[in-house]
């Protein structure tokens, strides 16, 4: 009996501890691909709900890597392949959504992006 419990015991940990089916990875780049960051100061943001909404909705952009926004400082941070997406577009989301963009970054940042080898060893 002990000898069960152990092994439903590791077995659990083995599900646990796994990939989720359907998990995202990010496999978006090459080598020769690049991403650019860009802070954009939008006015209007209030609350939570704010966030979620804008990166909702640059997260529906092809090729957005990453967006972060944070009504306390009111700035929205935007990693996008700069191959697939502009800041034009970006900036229409948000303007779509209700809020005006203040300022930006004059320049964005440009990242090299490195191949996910994890990804091709499936």
């Amino acid at each position: 009996m002990k000898n069960i419990f152990i092994l439903a015991l590791i077995a659990l940990l083995a599900v646990s501890c796994s990939p989720r089916k359907g998990a995202k990875t990010s496999n978006i780049a090459t080598d020769s691909t690049k991403v650019n960051q860009i802070t954009l100061k939008v006015v209007g943001m209030i609350a939570d709900t704010s966030e979620v909404n804008i990166e909702n909705g640059i997260k529906t952009i092809p090729g957005i890597v990453d967006v972060n926004a944070t009504y306390t400082d009111s700035t929205v941070l935007v990693s996008y392949i700069r191959d697939s997406t502009n800041i034009d577009a970006i900036r229409k989301i948000i303007t779509q959504k209700g809020f005006k963009i203040k300022s930006a970054n004059k320049t964005p940042i440009h990242f090299p992006v490195t191949e996910d080898k994890s990804a091709k060893r499936k």
